[in-house]
């Protein structure tokens, strides 16, 4: 299996440092394929609603950045974790911006039923988001996982989870 950790906590977070190197070395202690993306270190721009991704590059972010290698290792996952501090009921702005420009993974036109963007290739991988809420409240919480269980990222995985994670021991509810 093909396993794609995104980690989106800044190097000041050490929490958050500290719950990604606990999931690498359980990734790679079951023989998982791997690839470690950190946000932080990456290059990504905001996008900036040109639509070149979906009309003129279908698929392709017209910005020259790390964005596109990172979504084809995330078309070719099997399981994506996307590990994130939670700020105000959600992600922080590292991971919104990455959140953001994943539009090249769908079609342009939304369907008039259900309001989800129409995904744009036949296979997504299976997501989990862990929220690190070592300092959020209650009401955060569940604004993030019915914020992440219901966004249009999550929506076209045919399995997706929200992990909470207050100690490092909350990491043993997550298997994978």
């Amino acid at each position: 299996m093909k396993v794609l950790l995104i980690n989106g906590c800044t190097m000041t977070h050490t929490f958050g440092q500290q719950i990604n190197l606990k999931l690498y070395d359980r990734i790679k202690e079951k023989d998982n394929a791997y690839v470690l993306s950190t946000l932080n270190d990456l290059s990504l721009n905001p996008c900036v609603s040109c639509d070149s991704c979906q009309t003129k590059n279908p698929g392709v972010c017209a910005i020259n950045d790390d964005l596109n290698k990172l979504l084809r290792d995330y078309l070719t996952s099997d399981l994506v974790i996307i590990v994130t501090p939670i700020v105000f009921g959600t992600c922080n702005a590292l991971t919104k911006a990455f959140l953001d420009r994943t539009q090249p993974l769908y079609m342009p036109y939304q369907k008039l039923s259900s309001n989800v963007m129409s995904p744009r290739y036949d296979k997504y991988p299976d997501i989990k988001f862990i929220g690190l809420a070592d300092k959020a409240s209650t009401q955060d919480i569940d604004t993030f996982k019915n914020t992440f269980l219901n966004c249009t990222l999550a929506l076209q995985s045919k399995h997706r989870d929200v992990h909470i994670i207050q100690t490092l021991a909350d990491l043993q509810s997550i298997h994978f």
